[in-house]
């Protein structure tokens, strides 16, 4: 499923840099470094990155492979739209222009004068794909009843139980309802949410009690991978899930680690998919990636600039070796509810292994759960000597990056000029 991530807007600096372009959580001190920093974290051993490695990271080259299946996939999505075309004349034309309906259901919510059928939608499945389906179990006269009922709707996959003899516009409805969709415990988790976040939204739409999900995060039985240390955060995958009509906290919590484990075998974040990094580390930069931009196709470039941080590929720029300097990481230890991306000097000051202002290197664990086009980021960075990004101000949500820190100033002022 797609990949939603309605967090935080980046501030002027970088993702969510301060006011002075020389404290953005991104930036560089080319000539000095800011009071507020202590001498002892100037000194370039005190700024040595936890990840070493002999060599910078494997780069993923495109393969002419990828054309033949771009070719491939317009050939099959023509003959995919030539047919539900046909299918649509025959609906018509078999009901003298209007699609073949049953009269429908005294309620959509007994099916007292028709049998109860269940239905399983797989991911993938658009409106026709689903008409027909329902037609094949009787739910439905005809495909094209139900497809002009849901007109533009959105129809998640899951399981519905549903009545023989429905009206399209009674299946429609059922469709489109999330509050239908396993017993009234759909629910669809946004990316970049923390773990105390997931929970809190888990309990307000299943009615399971918090604190039931807050132990059954610590229960090995949730099949956490061994490089989690037993800790959730960034393992509950964003998505949309059908939890069924009487789930526990157990339950609910085993099925989103499996769905995160399923999404980062598929997005390819493995150990060792970047040369010297572990699959934890790997999602705890995605995660990073996840708070930081907006847009996905940015995710690649935040990522280079994470890796050519973490590997002082910017030292010549005024960034100390293997400091990350993310704002988005020490928001993670201000808690959800700071209601500002920013922070202040004080903030910068915490003594914690996630401030990445005074600790080099990733932080120990992830500080959200970061969607899929984060972890493709994540393993598949650009090339391009991007060591700083910084909001655009356009509307669009878009960033601007940079390899040096002169031009990093400019995309700033463009920022400040609008």
């Amino acid at each position: 499923m797609s990949d939603p991530s309605p967090h935080h807007r980046q501030s002027p600096l970088d993702a969510l840099g301060a006011d002075d372009p020389h404290h953005d959580d991104h930036g560089a001190y080319p000539d000095e470094y800011p009071a507020e920093y202590p001498d002892e974290h100037h000194d370039d051993e005190a700024y040595e990155p936890r990840r070493q490695g002999g060599s910078r990271r494997a780069k993923k080259k495109r393969k002419p492979v990828g054309c033949l299946l771009v070719a491939l996939v317009l050939v099959v999505a023509f003959a995919g739209g030539l047919y539900l075309g046909v299918s649509w004349v025959a609906d018509r034309l078999n009901g003298g222009g209007e699609p073949e309906d049953f009269e429908g259901v005294a309620s959509v919510e007994e099916c007292a004068t028709s049998g109860e059928v269940e239905i399983t939608v797989p991911p993938g499945y658009v409106g026709s794909d689903i008409g027909r389906l329902l037609v094949d179990e009787g739910v439905v006269a005809s495909s094209g009843a139900f497809t002009s009922a849901v007109g533009s709707g959105s129809v998640r996959d899951g399981t519905r139980t549903m009545c023989e003899g429905m009206s399209g516009a009674q299946a429609a409805e059922l469709m489109t309802n999330a509050d239908y969709i396993g017993g009234g415990n759909g629910i669809t988790i946004t990316a970049g949410k923390t773990k105390e976040q997931t929970l809190a939204l888990l309990a307000e739409a299943t009615g399971v009690p918090v604190e039931d999900f807050t132990a059954a995060a610590e229960d090995p039985a949730i099949g956490l991978p061994e490089g989690a240390n037993g800790d959730v955060e960034g393992y509950l995958f964003p998505d949309s899930y059908d939890f069924g009509p009487e789930p526990t906290a157990v339950s609910i919590l085993t099925q989103m680690v499996e769905r995160s484990k399923e999404v980062a075998a598929e997005a390819g974040l493995t150990d060792d998919a970047v040369p010297g990094y572990t699959q934890h580390e790997l999602l705890t930069l995605a995660s990073i990636i996840e708070k930081e931009v907006l847009l996905p196709d940015e995710r690649a470039a935040v990522a280079e600039v994470v890796y050519d941080r973490l590997e002082g590929a910017c030292v010549a720029e005024g960034v100390p070796a293997g400091m990350l300097q993310m704002d988005s990481t020490v928001n993670y230890l201000l808690g959800a509810g700071t209601g500002t991306p920013d922070t202040t000097a004080e903030d910068r000051q915490i003594d914690s292994p996630y401030n990445t202002y005074r600790y080099p290197g990733l932080p120990p664990g992830p500080i959200a759960s970061p969607g899929r086009a984060s972890m493709e980021g994540a393993v598949d960075p650009t090339d391009e000597g991007y060591c700083f990004f910084v909001a655009s101000g356009r509307d669009s949500g878009e960033s601007l990056f940079a390899a040096t820190y002169q031009e990093h100033l400019r995309n700033v002022d463009e920022y400040r000029n609008g």
